[in-house]
């Protein structure tokens, strides 16, 4: 049991003697104890995430679950506990608290829609819900920076100002928006939580397939005419680098791969994570692309052993942009028949 497991797992057990709600916690992370059943939280309110990045870090969100209302004395906001749920993406029902394992199952499961469906109607397309375009001062941007730190600035706000990147607002203010742009329109996303904890980590819309879209699409058609990346995620692709492209899944679909033979391109790199499902998925795509007589490489991501004796499973945000592009001119190998039988008896 690695120690953050270890570390919600006490958590958990803690907030539950004093009648706080564990899901909570993993929105707003772990609160301050301020007398009987009232608790401190970080608020997610502008405000205060301003506040907390000009050094001002005393939690100012008073929650009462004994009488279910909650204040925060920084930014006098406050009322019901449903509306601060409401905020965070949790629905509140009293003692009984609904945590969405998936945005699919949430609005599926809904008899004949209902009020949760008309709060969710906006996501239901290809519309980006609940978003800002102010990045100044948030925890969005701060994240974006740490996860990315190795992508110039000026090319993340180059994605932002094109929208392919969006900081969620609402009940999405922890999450942000990878969103596939192509001739200006929206025609799929993925939102990322950026808090610690959160589930699902990924949402995507509801209803709207991934089959036919290939994030940075446009880019690629229209700038590069040699190497193109293919990543399973956005993160991952933008730190590949601008020929990269994203296909919002481990498996990529018939249509994915139709749209990837209609690309002017030398060649295809395939990023293989380094498990077992995502060496045969990627053999499974090397062979589609071959077939259709493109030129076809394999780069498989390297592990690492940690001193805890865990191993790390790389992928290109986790090595950098820099040392991702040395790694792949070094460990690229180009597809054919007999390379696919050596790995299939060395990997599978």
């Amino acid at each position: 049991m690695s120690i953050r497991t270890l570390f919600l797992l006490i958590v958990s057990f803690v907030v539950r003697d004093i009648g706080v709600d564990p899901y909570l916690v993993a929105r707003l992370g772990a609160p301050t104890q301020a007398g009987g059943l009232e608790v401190r939280f970080d608020c997610p309110c502008e405000d205060c995430v301003q506040a907390r990045h000009d050094g001002k870090h005393d939690p100012k969100l008073y929650v009462n679950f004994g009488k279910s209302v909650f204040y925060c004395m920084r930014s006098d906001w406050g009322g019901p506990l449903k509306l601060l749920y409401a905020q965070v993406g949790l629905f509140y029902g009293g003692s009984e608290v609904v945590v969405p394992p998936n945005l699919r199952e949430v609005v599926g499961s809904l008899d004949g829609g209902g009020e949760l469906r008309a709060a969710d109607e906006a996501i239901v397309g290809v519309t980006v819900p609940e978003t800002l375009d102010d990045w100044q001062y948030s925890d969005a941007w701060e994240w974006l920076k740490r996860r990315m730190a190795t992508v110039p600035e000026s090319e993340l706000k180059d994605l932002i100002d094109r929208k392919v990147i969006r900081r969620g607002s609402g009940k999405y203010w922890n999450r942000i928006f990878f969103v596939d742009m192509y001739n200006g329109k929206a025609r799929y996303w993925t939102a990322r939580t950026y808090v610690e904890g959160l589930a699902p980590k990924y949402l995507n819309p509801f209803n709207v397939p991934r089959s036919n879209v290939l994030g940075n699409m446009d880019t690629v058609e229209s700038e590069f005419q040699d190497e193109v990346i293919i990543c399973e995620g956005a993160i991952s692709a933008i730190v590949a680098g601008r020929n990269a492209v994203w296909t919002y899944g481990r498996c990529v679909t018939t249509e994915q791969i139709e749209l990837l033979d209609g690309l002017n391109c030398g060649r295809f790199v395939i990023v293989s994570e380094p498990d077992v499902d995502a060496k045969r998925n990627t053999l499974e795509l090397a062979r589609a692309l071959s077939r259709i007589r493109r030129e076809c490489y394999i780069v498989d991501m390297p592990t690492e052993n940690l001193p805890d004796g865990r191993v790390l499973q790389h992928d290109p945000a986790s090595l950098g942009r820099q040392r991702f592009r040395q790694y792949l001119d070094e460990a690229a190998i180009r597809y054919n028949w007999s390379s696919e039988v050596a790995r299939r008896i060395l990997c599978l």
